[in-house]
């Protein structure tokens, strides 16, 4: 997670929370490990002390199944979550997805395609001129944004611009899997 980081583990109901801090103190995370999934923050900074992350840890419920993982406030009082993003990440893709409101500004003023979860989107990528040069004319060129109702993905296919083959996917078949994408924002 962090090269050098100090790790320090809870253990807590049905997952384990390991705490990463840099060598120098200048960044810190956090993951919950379920049997399934994880989510991780980060703190930008130092680690919390043990009481300050004994408290923080006492704030939300993580809930691991194979059909999901969530991550609730204990109490509406506790914790009022903003810019929460669910990020998820393979060795070919990366799916990051918000809630839609918090997406509005990344979106296109234009309107997208037509599908059945929302709208989407095919927008450029910040990749230097070498990488745009390995990219062009695949689906690896382009960043793909889906907004609904309640939550918007943004999902990048990795390939030669991460030392990786490009995935044998022509445009019409990235096409039909993001149009059987759906996904709902609660809370």
């Amino acid at each position: 997670m962090l090269p050098g980081a100090r790790e320090r583990r809870v253990a807590l109901r049905g997952a384990d929370a390991l705490l990463f801090e840099a060598a120098d103190r200048s960044d810190a995370a956090l993951v919950l490990v379920g049997p399934y999934h994880e989510a991780t923050t980060w703190f930008g900074g130092p680690a919390p002390a043990d009481a300050g992350l004994a408290a923080l840890l006492e704030t939300f419920r993580f809930t691991d199944d194979p059909a999901g993982a969530t991550l609730v406030p204990a109490s509406d009082l506790l914790l009022r979550p903003a810019g929460v993003s669910l990020i998820g990440r393979g060795d070919r893709a990366t799916l990051v997805a918000r809630r839609a409101v918090d997406a509005l500004p990344m979106l296109p003023d234009w309107a997208g395609l037509r599908l059945p979860a929302g709208e989407l989107w095919r927008a450029d990528r910040p990749l230097d001129d070498a990488a745009s040069a390995l990219v062009s004319g695949t689906v690896h060129q382009w960043r793909y944004l889906l907004a609904g109702e309640s939550a918007a993905m943004d999902l990048v296919l990795h390939g030669p611009e991460s030392g990786r083959p490009p995935l044998p996917l022509t445009d019409d078949q990235v096409l039909t899997a993001l149009a059987a994408l759906d996904a709902t924002w609660v809370g």
